[in-house]
């Protein structure tokens, strides 16, 4: 009887050895982490599932903001994480061939895009005060409105949530599988669609 019992263990202790081999050797596992960093806007978790050669490329930088004092950059950083913390996502499958692959994924997130393009002119309004008074504001003054405008528009402002289904190309490098690269529905996941709000208010000015 104990013999059995032994075995049953050592059989399913070498299940347990295995279905984690699976779970790590698996393309869906960087996706998997970079969400994760993401709920904590770890930029730097962020880059490490990225493949070591395309690291680098597209990412947000590390020091986004550590180096940062005034208040537009910590009230950002505030509502930037804030929002992180909401975001959800589902798997909807796992395709690929050898070393390859793709991993579908929606993710719903915050959209600041309302919020920002609110800022972004009403700041605008307020600078151009400066310059028909033939006045140059400093870079305090600049950061000011931005915090000002920032702290006054989310008490305001409602929260719109956005769904995206994004296909995540996938790379095995050395038996360890990490993303391709970090492509900019990512990057516009982490930071609220912050990064298509400055494009395409960019562009509306081109």
């Amino acid at each position: 009887m104990m013999k059995k019992i032994a075995m049953l263990l050592m059989g399913l202790l070498l299940w347990g050895t295995l279905a984690g081999c699976g779970a790590k050797d698996s393309p869906e596992k960087p996706v998997k982490d970079y969400f994760a960093a993401v709920k904590t806007l770890n930029v730097e978790a962020m880059g490490k599932t990225v493949a070591p050669a395309n690291r680098g490329e597209g990412e947000l930088p590390t020091d986004l903001f550590s180096e940062e004092t005034d208040d537009f950059s910590r009230y950002f950083e505030d509502y930037l994480k804030a929002n992180a913390k909401k975001i959800t996502y589902v798997i909807q499958k796992s395709q690929g061939e050898g070393d390859r692959a793709v991993v579908t994924v929606k993710a719903k997130y915050i959209d600041g895009g309302p919020l920002f393009g609110e800022i972004f002119a009403e700041a605008f309004i307020k600078l151009l005060g400066f310059a028909f008074s033939g006045s140059e504001p400093s870079e305090e003054e600049i950061q000011g409105i931005f915090g000002e405008i920032l702290t006054e528009k989310t008490k305001t402002v409602k929260d719109t949530y956005k769904e995206v289904v994004m296909e995540i190309p996938c790379v095995r490098v050395d038996g360890v599988w990490y993303l391709e690269e970090m492509t900019p529905d990512l990057v516009d996941v982490a930071v609220s669609g912050f990064l298509s709000a400055t494009e395409a208010f960019s562009e509306s000015f081109q």
